[in-house]
């Protein structure tokens, strides 16, 4: 693996240097930003570590250069960021294309095993394939394999999260994605629209499979369009990411009524996020993995529709009650 790393400050770099040759992978770095541009246009490059904060250009201008040249713009990129770098400058990395954040200070270690764990994804053993999940969806590579009978392990870099699925003659038996397993973490690849995929035809991971009728492809197909149907119909029940989130009513309440309209979402755990995490965001629920990101947003629409979850209004009090245990 071939990794160029870019910060101004040589003991980072030592760290980082020192690290991943001690892995056996090759390093280049260099503290100027500029200079890391045209190594990019010159060299294979697999993944690049990137300081948010260089002097001549920033590393968000780095990065959006980087995703502009078609020699570059599919490399993994990881950014290092302060301890008092906000949420939203990491979500500004994030939307620009950056695959994954480490904080200052960190462990030289956690560097090489993000980066390996992102450049396995992106790795075409022999007799596989690869590809980018803007051009083929990760559903009709699932089909592919399910046509074919064929057996191995998916890949996906999700640029936020990496996750992988097991395929035994061409049917998903076991997966995660994140935090997630099973058939959310299907569920939450199925819905990506950008990232990375690698099939390799090697050994399955994980030997612990999924019912078989639970992770069946045609299930997981409708499971997806239904979630998608229902959440558009009620997209006006549908907080805003940012909005702050409480408890207006007991969720057994409306428990019948919520069991009709789906009962495989994480309705409880919602609940009881919210009511320990007085004030949460639909973006930090999501950010937490309860379910896939897809029944999460289904979820809270759901609730809030049936008035058990409601947006806070700011400078009010508010004394949620207890959700069921």
């Amino acid at each position: 693996m071939r990794i160029l790393a870019v910060d101004d400050d040589p003991d980072i770099l030592m760290l980082i240097s020192v690290a991943l040759e001690g892995m056996g992978h090759e390093i280049t770095t260099t503290a100027d930003p500029l200079m890391a541009l045209g190594l990019l246009e010159m060299a294979r490059i697999d993944a690049v570590v990137l300081d948010i904060k260089m002097p001549r250009i920033s590393g968000y201008d780095m990065l959006e250069q980087i995703r502009r040249s078609p020699r570059s713009r599919h490399v993994p990129v990881v950014l290092l960021s302060s301890l008092g770098d906000t949420t939203e400058e990491r979500i500004r990395g994030l939307r620009l294309g950056a695959h994954d954040f480490v904080r200052k200070p960190f462990d030289p270690e956690e560097i090489v095993v993000r980066l390996e764990r992102i450049v396995a994804v992106r790795h075409v053993p022999e007799g596989g394939f690869a590809g980018d999940l803007e051009e083929d969806a990760l559903l009709d590579v699932l089909q592919r394999l399910e046509r074919d009978g064929r057996s191995g392990t998916v890949r996906v870099d999700g640029r936020l999260r990496c996750g992988w699925i097991g395929i035994d003659q061409g049917r998903p038996v076991v997966a995660g994605y994140g935090l997630l397993s099973g058939t959310e973490a299907v569920l939450g690849m199925l819905d990506l629209k950008k990232g990375f995929f690698s099939f390799d035809p090697g050994e399955m991971l994980a030997p612990e499979a999924e019912p078989a009728d639970r992770m069946a492809l045609s299930r997981l197909t409708v499971q997806l369009a239904r979630c998608h149907d229902e959440l558009e119909q009620r997209r006006r029940w549908l907080p805003d990411a940012a909005a702050a989130l409480t408890l207006a009513r007991p969720l057994d309440d409306k428990r019948e009524a919520l069991e009709h309209k789906g009962p495989d979402l994480p309705y409880d755990e919602i609940c009881r996020r919210i009511q320990v995490l007085e004030g949460i965001t639909l973006g930090e629920l999501v950010a937490q993995e309860l379910a896939s990101p897809l029944s999460v947003c289904l979820a809270i629409a759901v609730l809030n529709q049936e008035g058990i979850v409601k947006v806070r209004t700011p400078g009010t009090e508010v004394n949620p009650p207890t959700p069921p245990a």
